[in-house]
């Protein structure tokens, strides 16, 4: 599930014009700078725009610099009688093994069609090293060709293996504004070879730090047909140069896109184990519990399985959140049927299944705050500071800091004592500032990672430190941190391993169960380091 990240570059920036390439230059101080950032941060480059009078010479040289610094490189072309004059020593080069040329359609689909039409036989023909791809065009007013299905439809028509399509998120999401178009289906979408992408704010290629472009759906619907070509950043900061810093937003749109491919791609992984492996590991890890005294299983991104002196204690157990199959929701309700309790500590739906809960036998006690309104038989009401003793372990339960600002529902979390240490189970904290109870001895803390609304692709705007020293403060001797890849949840709301590892630099011995793996509670002496 990899595609390699591109950036359009100005063609000016190796001619002596230099057109269109102000913005960048002055942006990072130098031509060079500039080509420095991008082997650094980028696996291709697109030569934007090259026009058909270009001179061959200077697209031969530009491809030669780009590759001399690691990058494979795209163009952005276009249409003409005479297309491939710019070309030609290019391809006798063999510098690469095949050039994507993206070109906008003509005015009309009949003219599109009988310029593609000559390419794609002169490729042919000469056995160019060339794949072209097609662009859908926002539909400005007074024009109505250009769009998906228009572009997808003379494709699907020409009909030949060296032309396909190139997705721009832009375009797509300006008609989809304006109502223009809906949402591109299965035929368009198989036939994607290259994109562009950039925001739509004020127009459109404007930074991924600021207005929007579908990022989440059209990387899902991509990558989850196993696309594996350039997701390419097409910029154009003299549009808002004077609004925006150009160097700030290119750097952040480069981090952001990343971040984006990571988080699809881990969502997918992740939608792929429950569909296939979830049940078949969840058998073996049951069997593990069964056997085992004194322990802790993660059994869904924030629901746990507790056995402490014999007492089993499930906590916001929620099959319908998970994307699993019927005999794997069974398997879970028969063996959560058989616990002393389940507890439940706020209403969001990845922590409170009603049909779940109203299904288990009254012999599990329904532990439930007494701010959600659930009738069930076998509920045990919980408030701010009850304490419940469940053979030889107590629990209590404390309000937690759910809230930010207006953000929230009312939470509980949860302290459980057993043989004279405390584990903790905080919940989905939100506010870091929140003043939570003196807890002593606490030889576990089950803590949520969470670090920030909607901010998961902006890094600069996590809230790592506030996180962090939340963790430390409790004193734990050991940590486990959950919540991670949600699949429910939208990327910029979805945490995984890339927040996990910024984490991790600031506090090493911090664990991240995997769901199934069983983690002993057995104290044994002397290996308990405090953080």
């Amino acid at each position: 599930m990899y595609a390699s990240i591109g950036i359009s570059v100005p063609f000016g920036l190796f001619t002596d014009s230099k057109k269109g390439a102000a913005e960048f230059i002055d942006a990072f101080g130098s031509r060079e700078a500039f080509l420095e950032f991008c082997k650094g941060s980028f696996d291709s480059a697109e030569l934007r725009i090259v026009s058909c009078d270009a001179d061959p010479c200077v697209v031969l040289n530009a491809v030669k610099e780009l590759k001399s610094i690691g990058l494979s490189v795209t163009i952005h072309g276009t249409l003409d009688s005479n297309f491939f004059a710019p070309y030609r020593d290019l391809f006798a080069a063999n510098l690469q093994k095949c050039y994507n040329i993206t070109v906008h359609p003509l005015a009309t689909p009949e003219e599109t069609e009988e310029s593609l039409s000559k390419i794609c036989a002169e490729i042919e023909e000469n056995a160019y090293p060339v794949q072209i791809t097609l662009e859908n065009q926002r539909l400005k007013k007074g024009k109505s060709y250009g769009a998906c299905a228009d572009v997808c439809e003379l494709v699907k028509k020409i009909n030949s293996p060296h032309l396909s399509l190139c997705y721009d998120f832009g375009h797509q999401l300006s008609n989809e504004r304006g109502g223009l178009e809906p949402i591109p289906g299965d035929e368009f979408l198989t036939r994607v070879r290259h994109t562009h992408i950039h925001s739509l704010e004020k127009r459109t290629h404007y930074p991924l730090n600021v207005g929007e472009c579908l990022l989440d759906r059209n990387l899902t619907e991509l990558l989850s047909r196993g696309y594996d070509g350039v997701l390419n950043l097409e910029l154009s900061p003299e549009r808002y140069h004077e609004e925006l810093d150009v160097k700030e937003s290119i750097v952040k749109s480069a981090k952001i896109i990343k971040a984006a491919i990571h988080q699809v791609s881990e969502r997918l992984i992740g939608k792929a184990f429950y569909k296939n492996d979830y049940e078949r590991i969840m058998r073996t890890a049951i069997a593990g519990f069964e056997s085992a005294d004194n322990c802790a299983m993660l059994i869904g991104p924030s629901a746990y399985a507790l056995k402490l002196q014999g007492i089993r204690i499930a906590i916001d157990v929620t099959p319908k959140i998970l994307p699993i199959g019927e005999p794997a929701k069974a398997l879970l309700s028969d063996w959560i049927s058989s616990f002393d309790a389940h507890i439940v500590t706020h209403s969001h739906v990845d922590h409170f299944d009603p049909k779940f809960i109203n299904e288990l036998p009254s012999s599990v006690k329904k532990i439930v705050p007494d701010f959600i309104p659930l009738q069930t038989e076998g509920r045990v009401t919980v408030t701010n500071g009850s304490e419940i003793a469940l053979g030889n372990v107590s629990l209590s339960f404390y309000t937690s800091g759910h809230f930010l600002g207006s953000h929230g529902v009312p939470e509980y979390g949860i302290a459980i004592k057993s043989n004279g240490e405390t584990l903790l189970f905080p919940t989905d904290v939100r506010d870091y500032d929140f003043v939570f109870p003196h807890f002593d001895n606490v030889r576990a803390l089950f803590s949520h990672l969470w670090l920030g609304r909607g901010v998961a692709l902006n890094f600069d705007e996590l809230l790592l430190d506030k996180f962090c020293r939340f963790v430390k403060s409790f004193n734990a001797k050991e940590c486990y941190v959950a919540h991670l890849v949600e699949t429910s949840r939208d990327i910029t709301n979805m945490w995984s391993d890339m927040h996990l590892d910024l984490v991790k630099k600031h506090i090493p011995e911090i664990k991240s169960p995997k769901i199934g793996e069983l983690i002993s509670l057995n104290f044994v002496k002397g290996i308990n380091a405090q953080f």
